[in-house]
């Protein structure tokens, strides 16, 4: 594994091996379940010019693959 990439500050890019640009949404439910995530946070800048957050609590398989479609 590529040394920058294995102590990287982002997580994710440090357990799946590769820059963030390159995930796929399996990448990203692989960690989930495999590191037991529970809840899926995504930030956004508003029109307001404001960072908004909406807030997922994961229910299940189903409902993981809905949130990230």
């Amino acid at each position: 594994m590529n040394k920058e990439l294995e102590m990287n500050p982002n997580k994710l890019v440090a357990y799946l091996g590769k820059p963030a640009k390159e995930f796929t949404k399996a990448d990203i439910v692989r960690y989930i379940k495999e590191n037991g995530v529970r809840m899926v946070n995504f930030m956004y800048p508003a029109g307001d010019g404001r960072l908004k957050t909406l807030n997922f609590v994961i229910h299940s398989a189903e409902h993981l693959e809905n949130i990230l479609t």
